[in-house]
């Protein structure tokens, strides 16, 4: 939560407007809260592009359960194809290589195809 809150800065207030200060992992943040109005229609939020980014960057490891995840459900016969353990570095090792994409998930699925008849 810390990076998140960091990175947004003055805007951090936005994403919690319940709590001014915050204490994590041992350090202690302050954010100004903004006046609330009235209540914004589903979805709410908005990620920046960048902060997924540089979140990415810290920690692919959810993007990567997600993908195993959304290969598991769509792609089962793919999925199937090599041990989980296997498959999650294979994984792993594509999204370190290729970063993200709009079309990730369809790069990946050519990518483990290319490897299945490899």
């Amino acid at each position: 939560l810390a990076p998140i809150l960091t990175h947004l800065g003055e805007a951090a207030g936005d994403l919690l407007p319940v709590f001014e200060r915050y204490w994590i992992n041992g350090s202690d943040l302050t954010v100004e809260l903004p006046v609330l109005g009235t209540s914004q229609p589903y979805p709410w939020w908005d990620v920046p592009p960048d902060l997924l980014a540089q979140l990415r960057a810290e920690n692919p490891a959810p993007l990567v359960d997600n993908l195993m995840q959304w290969l598991q459900e769509e792609t089962p016969d793919l999925y199937l194809a090599w041990p989980e353990q296997n498959l999650r570095l294979k994984v792993d090792h594509f999204v370190r290589r290729h970063g993200t994409s709009s079309s990730l998930q369809n790069d990946l699925l050519d990518y483990l195809i290319q490897e299945q008849q490899g």
